[in-house]
Order: C-alpha cells, then sequence, then structure tokens
C-alpha cells in the first residue's frame, strides 16, 4: 500500500484529501504544518508529498529545497497544491526546485487522483542497483537471424 503526506494547512482541503486518498487504498498522514511536514516525511518515510506552497511557517517552496537535499527524502516525488502560486514563474520555481507536479486549487478530485496515480507509478522509490548480465556476442546470440551474406553484381 503506498504512503502519501498531506502537507496543507486547510483543514477542510487536507481531510477531504486524505478521505479520497484513504478510499483509494492509500495510507495518509497529515501535517500543518513544514515543520509537522518535514517530521513526518522522516518518520512516515511517504511514497509521494501532497504539499501547499503557503504554509504558516515557512513556504513550501523552502521545504522542497530542505526535502530534495535530504539522502533518504529526495528521491520522494512531490506534487504542489496551491490557490494562491498560480503565476507561471511560480509553478517554474517549483519545478526547478524538485516539484514533479503542480495542481491548482480549485481542483478536480479525478484528476488529482488520476495525478496522483501517475506520479507513483513513476516514483517507485529510491533506485534499486540494476544487475548488469554480462554481454551477448550478436554471432551467438539465440534465434539470431544468419548474418547476411554480401552480394556483388
Amino acid at each position: 500500500m503506498s504512503r502519501i503526506l498531506v502537507i496543507d494547512d486547510n483543514k477542510l482541503v487536507s481531510t477531504m484529501l486524505a478521505e479520497h486518498l484513504k478510499l483509494e487504498g492509500y495510507d495518509v498522514d497529515l501535517a500543518e504544518d513544514a515543520n509537522q511536514g518535514y517530521a513526518a516525511a522522516i518518520e512516515f518515510q511517504p511514497d509521494l508529498i501532497l504539499l501547499d506552497v503557503q504554509l504558516p511557517d515557512v513556504l513550501g517552496f523552502d521545504l522542497i529545497r530542505i526535502i530534495k537535499h535530504r539522502e533518504d527524502l529526495r528521491h520522494i516525488p512531490i506534487m504542489m497544491i496551491t490557490g494562491t502560486a498560480h503565476s507561471t514563474a511560480e509553478k517554474v520555481k517549483g519545478f526547478q526546485l524538485g516539484a514533479d507536479d503542480y495542481v491548482l486549487k480549485p481542483f478536480e478530485m479525478p484528476e488529482l487522483m488520476e495525478r496522483v496515480k501517475a506520479l507513483l507509478r513513476r516514483g517507485s522509490g529510491p533506485p534499486e542497483p540494476i544487475a548488469v548480465s554480462p554481454p551477448i556476442s550478436l554471432e551467438t546470440a539465440p534465434d539470431s537471424p544468419p548474418a547476411a551474406a554480401s552480394r556483388s553484381n
């Protein structure tokens, strides 16, 4: 079960998000400000963070920077959710700092749920080491067609 951390100081928004996410089968934790959110991210180790831009203690942009500089958190995808930071410059800033998606309030819940699923498909945790197979020679590869004979006219 994927774990999602919602960091938003608006209780109505965070409660509504939590209810819908739980109905979709996600394990959800809530935080009301950046300090609580940062502590929850460390302890809860979510698979996705939904982060409001306007928080009472620190801007969400600053929290992204903090999260992305921490080795055990930097792989977590972050979806920015905002009702105030609508300008293109603010969206670009969010992406430059490491946000993976940017959603404006008010949002449609079905679209938001699909965006959550998409981010979770892409962000499947810290990268695992890749097992490298020995190289295969094309001449000895199974089921390889014989080399084409050269033709001269």
